[in-house]
């Protein structure tokens, strides 16, 4: 743990700074960023350590910080007893290969369309287009390309 008070205040200021953050709406590297434009010294990795309780700034950093988010100490205790912020979902990605559409052409020609989404399919999904296709085809009495 950092310089400072009993380790018991340290999740308190870091959940008030925290607060205090995204109320601005800025990011851990933006108030490193506005400390060290006010003279101090202060990484991003190092107020990620504050705001996550495992550091405490000394009373100067603790200003300097306060300055870049508009705040006061006397703002802390009212950000720190309030409802912690909704985290931002996490972004989620589609499973399966990622299908890129092919740059517009003038007279689109189907069956090399077909090629290219093709070559960038697996096995699996290559296998079940075979049977969509032929199962196209099963319906139809002739295939138009």
């Amino acid at each position: 743990m950092g310089r400072g008070p009993a380790s018991e205040a340290v999740p308190h200021l870091a959940r008030a700074l925290r607060a205090l953050r995204l109320r601005a709406g800025l990011s851990q590297e933006q108030v490193a960023e506005g400390v060290r434009a006010g003279g101090e010294g202060l990484s991003r990795t190092y107020y990620q350590q504050i705001e996550s309780g495992r550091r405490y700034p000394s009373p100067d950093l603790r200003a300097a910080i306060l300055a870049v988010l508009g705040a006061s100490d006397a703002d802390l205790p009212a950000a720190a007893a309030a409802p912690a912020p909704p985290r931002p979902a996490p972004a989620t990605r589609a499973a399966g290969p990622v299908v890129r559409p092919a740059p517009p052409r003038a007279e689109p020609d189907r069956l090399s369309e077909l090629r290219e989404v093709a070559r960038t399919l697996g096995p699996d999904d290559l296998a079940l287009l075979v049977g969509i296709a032929r199962a196209i085809a099963e319906r139809r009495p002739t295939a138009t390309p």
